[in-house]
């Protein structure tokens, strides 16, 4: 079986690493896959991916609407003569004409977000179009992905599989001791700098600790639009000592076993695979209670589960000042991760609906 994996680009974001997760699992399995970067940046990714044996195509997209990626990805799918064809992101509106053409009759779609926010209203009605006309198969991150997939296209949820995001679990720093030092308290947030993953909020509750927790630490991994501005509002509420912006890192593991806390307070998400990174790594986690993050997090037992609100982000920190509750919730959500969220699971399940 051959597989061709198509993305706008392998920058280190979720969908991306999960991609990349995907492809490498699915090579130990047997399968031979072929990942398609629609814009020619090579990443940490693409080069892990390449290192890993996998065979990674770069198209050369321009910005915005670019039809010639249709014609691009047709060649690419003729020559390669893939068995299927797994899209990432916004990509299907240049991918699926492309299957048809080509011949290349299985095509999956995995939904890396809720439905409504995964793509703009446009390429909804096309996504719309593919599922219902084109045999595209939608698959969902949680359940609560499906539901909205089941509200926004009208696509019968028996038609959705869902499938767990997963990592190399083995690549984890398992946390040993959760004894924090009385001279700092590390908070890690690991996320795109973007309105979606909520950092004015977190800052402006940064603010609140600077004065109940004196020792609490911030650093983000990440970048985005919003950098600019995220400085700015660091610098405002005057808690410069307290927050440090690492930007973005090809590994993020010796962070997370040097953090005494993982948060990430989002306004809306899929399947965080940063969420999956934390809980791999055995840390107590305060997150917010949205898309599939229940799925993943149950409250009082993995981490602490809240509202996107200030007051209750602030309350659930302070909460794991306590070390054995922070010890409880990081082995479990270690112990969590093993059962549910490995690459090897995901990559079996994806295999069964390929074939």
């Amino acid at each position: 079986m051959k597989v061709l994996q198509v993305i706008p680009t392998l920058n280190l974001a979720g969908a991306e690493r999960m991609c990349e997760n995907l492809s490498v699992e699915l090579t130990r399995q047997g399968i031979e896959v072929v990942v398609v970067s629609l814009f020619s940046y090579h990443t940490p990714i693409s080069n892990r991916l390449e290192h890993e044996g996998v065979k990674v195509i770069f198209l050369n997209k321009r910005p915005g609407l670019d039809l010639r990626m249709i014609v691009a990805l047709t060649k690419v799918m003729k020559r390669e003569r893939p068995d299927v064809l797994h899209t990432h992101i916004h990509v299907m509106q240049y991918a699926v004409p492309a299957a048809i053409l080509a011949g290349v009759k299985k095509r999956v779609h995995t939904v890396h977000n809720v439905a409504d926010k995964e793509a703009t209203p446009g390429k909804q009605k096309f996504n719309y179009f593919f599922y219902h006309k084109c045999n595209v198969i939608p698959v969902a991150l949680s359940e609560e992905i499906k539901q909205t997939i089941t509200k926004r296209y009208n696509v019968n949820e028996n038609d959705i599989p869902v499938i767990f995001n997963g990592i190399d679990l083995s690549k984890c720093i398992i946390k040993k001791s959760y004894n924090a030092s009385s001279e700092s308290f590390n908070i890690l947030n690991i996320a795109r700098l973007a309105e979606q993953k909520n950092h004015r909020m977190l800052l402006h509750v940064m603010k609140e600790l600077k004065n109940q927790w004196p020792s609490v630490r911030l650093s983000i991994i990440g970048n985005g639009f919003l950098k600019n501005e995220i400085i700015s509002e660091i610098n405002q509420l005057n808690i410069n000592d307290m927050v440090e912006l690492l930007g973005v890192k090809d590994n993020v593991y010796q962070y997370l076993s040097q953090a005494d806390m993982f948060i990430l307070p989002s306004l809306y998400e899929g399947m965080p695979m940063t969420l999956i990174e934390a809980m791999g790594s055995a840390l107590p986690i305060v997150t917010t209670n949205v898309g599939g993050i229940p799925t993943m997090i149950e409250n009082e037992k993995e981490g602490l589960l809240v509202n996107p609100n200030g007051q209750e982000l602030l309350d659930a920190i302070l909460k794991l000042k306590d070390e054995n509750s922070r010890r409880t919730m990081g082995q479990n959500a270690r112990n969590k991760a093993l059962k549910k969220f490995s690459a090897e699971q995901m990559a079996k399940a994806y295999i069964n609906i390929y074939r």
